[in-house]
């Protein structure tokens, strides 16, 4: 059983360096675009950047969970015919829908940001996405594929890419936030034709009606899913900018992103999951697989998310402007969030693989009706904190109702006891190191090393299983074996 472990922990793991790489450069490099751009200039950039989203999202068609459906089924003559059908497709409504967009950028701005003074950047985004949407069938294809060196190259090239384009246009050329949307198109366009190229190489270009009507049936639930997956996570800025203004959007999405490095590992998780979970279903204990999965998952989750909260303030009070401090307060709450999406992926297998859609996208549903209900009573109140409340109970739903819906459908024995353990002592370690903060960098030791309570904690409270023990204390001996051989020498 531990085989399987060890070979998705491979995966896991090349697809954590290309999102750590990805996520690294974003935190390093957004103290800097902070002394150029304002609040409300992250208040616009992240209106724009959710409407794009939406985009994105309606016009999959939900076909992204087609393709991981259907891929290993076909012949492998008749592979590319799906990943080509769903790019053509998508870049041809996103196309059209950017042309149509830019027809009413005047008419769009205004109603986004009650100015007409932002129309340009509204065309801009627009003519962006069916750049974006062009990779991500090709992309798709390397993680079937079961290619995670080539899928994070190309990841980590584009990320590099853009970042200094955006230093090129905001910083060198001083176009503000104009320039950040100028820098996006033309990375968006470089990559497009570089991974598009690539795409066409290996499979050439094919269109098939039979293969859309098949995979567009399968994934329209799953796109109904990302509607609702949107509204949990971007329609709070909507709602801010209309309670609230620009520089508290501004302010929640720049604690958002900080809160966001969850998805390094959860990112690299979801990426290496699909091809995983499918790859096992005809061994005999696959649930039991699955089900040690979750309480693994959840362990080290638990774990990052408080290393997470721990250093957000001490990184808004070292690297930013003091009119950005206070944006930590949004960051655990986004954190722990997103941490559960690995678990709704987790639980919805069942979903997946008796091919109910409907119960993932019932979940979703459920999830996305509480959190606007949720936004409307807090958001006046609370202002972004309570937009990050609204996050977190929805997705807090979505787990729970998944496992409700498919249980009998797909029962999976998940291990409930050392998961509430795991909560437990990880909201035990988390209050701890909030009682104590002090904004020092003292403190910020202090509490660092308050976080070595979390496994001492676990272990003294018997939570790893005997198997466990014995691979723990195989993976120290080697550790601190090798290091002794090296002293050695």
């Amino acid at each position: 059983m531990f085989g399987h472990f060890k070979r998705f922990g491979k995966q896991f793991i090349i697809y954590g360096i290309g999102d750590a790489i990805n996520k690294a450069i974003v935190v390093l490099i957004v103290p800097l675009f902070t002394h150029y751009l304002s609040p409300s200039d992250y208040g616009v950039a992240a209106i724009l950047v959710v409407t794009n989203s939406l985009i994105v999202g309606i016009s999959d068609l939900g076909m992204t969970n087609s393709i991981a459906r259907y891929y290993r089924e076909e012949e492998d003559s008749k592979k590319s015919h799906i990943i080509t059908t769903v790019q053509i497709t998508v870049m041809l409504l996103t196309l059209m829908i950017a042309i149509s967009g830019s027809l009413f950028s005047v008419q769009i701005s205004s109603l986004l940001f009650k100015s007409a003074s932002y129309s340009y950047l509204v065309i801009l985004n627009l003519f962006t996405i069916p750049l974006t949407v062009a990779i991500s069938p090709p992309m798709m294809r390397f993680r079937l594929n079961q290619k995670p060196k080539i899928y994070s190259a190309f990841n980590i090239a584009k990320a590099i890419t853009g970042i200094g384009l955006n230093i090129l246009f905001i910083i060198g050329l001083k176009r503000g936030i104009a320039g950040m949307f100028e820098a996006n198109l033309l990375n968006a366009g470089l990559f497009a034709l570089i991974i598009g190229g690539y795409s066409v190489n290996m499979g050439g270009i094919h269109f098939s009606k039979t293969l859309l009507k098949k995979l567009v049936l399968f994934g329209f639930p799953f796109m109904m899913g990302l509607v609702a997956f949107w509204v949990m996570d971007w329609s709070d800025r909507f709602l801010l900018i209309r309670m609230t203004n620009l520089s508290e959007v501004g302010l929640y999405n720049l604690g958002y992103s900080i809160g966001m490095a969850i998805m390094l590992p959860v990112g690299a998780f979801e990426t290496a999951w699909p091809p995983f979970f499918m790859s096992i279903t005809d061994q005999s204990n696959y649930k039991k697989i699955y089900s040690l999965i979750l309480t693994y998952y959840v362990l080290i989750m638990a774990f990052i998310v408080i290393l997470i909260t721990v250093l957000a303030p001490d990184y808004f009070r070292l690297f930013t402007p003091s009119v950005y401090h206070q944006a930590y307060i949004v960051v655990p709450l986004v954190a722990f969030s997103y941490s559960l999406r690995g678990v709704f992926s987790i639980m919805a297998v069942g979903s997946f693989l008796k091919q109910r859609p409907v119960f993932q996208f019932a979940s979703e549903l459920i999830a996305m009706v509480l959190n606007i209900a949720i936004m409307f009573i807090l958001i006046p109140r609370m202002g972004r904190i309570g937009a990050a409340w609204a996050t977190a109970i929805a997705y807090m739903i979505m787990p729970v109702a998944i496992y409700l819906f498919s249980r009998k459908l797909f029962e999976i024995k998940y291990d409930f006891k050392r998961l509430a353990q795991i909560f437990l002592i990880g909201l035990g370690v988390y209050y701890v190191t909030k009682v104590v903060y002090q904004p020092t960098n003292l403190n910020l030791l202090i509490r660092l090393s308050i976080l070595v309570l979390y496994p001492i904690l676990l272990y003294l409270t018997g939570f790893f299983l005997d198997e466990e023990m014995k691979k723990i204390k195989l993976v120290i001996k080697k550790i601190f074996g090798g290091f002794l051989l090296r002293r050695k020498k």
